[in-house]
């Protein structure tokens, strides 16, 4: 069976950022919404530029958040610097008496949305206007404790039109800088300035770099980093699926706290040594064989090494901080050295050579267990991780699944591809949700009728003799499957499949 289930951290799941709804702070000194600068309000950071727009002055603001985006046709969780709102600084109300934003009303913009305007109320004041456009945007839901994400259509708080009641006090222009960050490559440049609402090829101020505490150059065709050395402040910096080899810029950004450079092509990790505060590490799909340099990153919490040539799991066997390790697609055949990472509350060895499970026996904590496509039989070292709630076995040489019958808390259990023929054990498993157990050699399948949560069970590819026997979990809405599912139906997906790649610090 085609693997269709990404690695997903089932423990972690994130609500959209409230900047997409235009967070509003509360009264305080200084008004972000007019004032040039980084700005702390109301337990928030907030970020405003502003600029001359026709008569008077517009000022972008923006707020430090934890946001879900699409990125690759995958739900990504990420924080950074979000849109906020426009704020158009106090002008004359005759200026503004053709612009729909200026007066209350509903219109069509440009771009085919529904915007509406409200003027002098209780929400706005007197002599000011506020917008808001319909918008597209991810929104959490819950289903039977598990997260999903869903696109809805909403009314987005867009922009502020304050009319004159007093003379006009434009901000102060920022310092003036001379000395400015050597960036060879134009793509990154291009990205930094996209960061800070300036044309892609203005130079970027020594100074103005020494501010960035985020930045997000995904799939930005970025080659060399040189001139990143400069962004001394960096905490949270992704640099996913662009064409980067060398690392040797980002040696010195000792406040690095979270670091993604998925998809790229590195083989030498020796430069992130030194960044001893990194909390976590996406290299997932590059070209490691040597994951020695990650020994010095004690502080670790999250690391993926997915799809690499490693075959040495010794540098990570001392970080004993990490909650979540993903090792899928590595030429591993041996863990035993993961004993002492007691800590894991997620770990992925999908598509590697582990024949053994034993060294797993200690992780009381592990929630989510994904060994899909390695070379497993015996599954009674799993008996003492009553916590696991997701775990996957696929395209394994498991039997007997006796031993899982104590897993009390497993809501996802994907067996697909194995050699089971008894599935009663399987009967304890009361809170069961999602179960796969297609291409086996299954010929009696009454004992899961009797499961409570049961939404939806895969059984193609089996010697089925008593399908009938499943009808009252059909009656009661179970999506059964006797048939494989076309490749274009992900109905039958779990939940979790959103968050595909390593969580973001929060």
């Amino acid at each position: 069976m085609k693997r269709k289930v990404a690695w997903a951290l089932a423990a972690v799941m994130v609500a959209v950022s409230a900047a997409m709804g235009g967070t509003v702070p509360a009264r305080a000194d200084v008004n972000p919404y007019i004032t040039e600068g980084t700005h702390h309000v109301n337990g928030r950071d907030w970020r405003t530029t502003c600029e001359p727009y026709s008569q008077t002055t517009r000022c972008r603001t923006e707020i430090k958040a934890t946001q879900v985006s699409e990125v690759g046709g995958r739900f990504v969780v990420r924080t950074g610097w979000y849109f906020n709102n426009l704020t158009y600084l106090p002008s004359s109300r005759s200026l503004w008496k053709k612009n729909p934003l200026g007066s209350t009303g509903t219109f069509t913009g440009a771009d085919g949305r529904t915007w509406s305007t409200v003027c002098d109320t209780a929400e706005t004041g007197r002599n000011g206007c506020r917008t808001y456009a319909e918008a597209r945007v991810i929104e959490p839901y819950q289903v039977n404790g598990v997260w999903h994400y869903k696109w809805v259509t909403r009314s987005i708080f867009n922009n502020i039109v304050q009319f004159t009641v007093a003379p006009v006090v434009k901000p102060s222009a920022p310092p003036v800088t001379t000395a400015s960050v050597t960036l060879p490559d134009a793509k990154l440049r291009e990205c930094i300035n996209v960061s800070l609402r300036k044309p892609i090829t203005s130079a970027i101020p020594v100074k103005v770099a020494a501010t960035i505490t985020d930045l997000d150059c995904t799939e930005s065709k970025v080659s060399n980093l040189t001139g990143l050395e400069q962004f001394k402040n960096l905490e949270t910096l992704y640099l996913d699926f662009n064409q980067i080899s060398n690392l040797a810029p980002l040696r010195g950004l000792s406040k690095l706290q979270n670091l993604s450079l998925a998809g790229n092509a590195i083989s030498d990790l020796r430069p992130l040594g030194p960044l001893t505060g990194l909390l976590s590490l996406d290299v997932s799909d590059n070209r490691i064989v040597d994951a020695s340099p990650v020994r010095t990153l004690t502080s670790l919490e999250l690391l993926s090494l997915s799809t690499n040539q490693v075959r040495n799991v010794a540098p990570v066997t001392g970080l004993i901080a990490l909650t979540f390790l993903d090792l899928s697609e590595n030429d591993i055949s041996d863990v035993s050295g993961l004993r002492a990472l007691t800590r894991l509350e997620g770990l992925s060895m999908a598509f590697t050579s582990v024949d053994s499970l034993a060294p797993l026996a200690g992780m009381k904590k592990l929630g989510f267990l994904d060994v899909t496509n390695a070379q497993i039989s015996d599954v009674s070292a799993l008996t003492s991780l009553t916590a696991l709630e997701a775990l996957f076995l696929d395209g394994n040489s498991v039997e007997d699944v006796t031993d899982l019958a104590g897993l009390k808390k497993l809501s996802m259990l994907s067996l697909s591809g194995n050699g089971i023929t008894d599935v009663a054990p399987l009967a304890k498993l009361v809170n069961l949700e999602w179960l796969m157990l297609a291409i086996n050699d299954i010929t009696v399948v009454k004992p899961l009728a009797t499961l409570p949560k049961l939404h939806i069970l895969g059984l193609w590819d089996n010697p089925i003799l008593d399908r009938a026997s499943l009808d009252p979990l059909v009656a009661r809405g179970c999506m059964v499957m006797f048939d494989e599912p076309d490749d274009q139906d992900d109905s039958w997906l779990p939940g979790i499949q959103a968050v595909s790649q390593m969580p973001a610090r929060r």
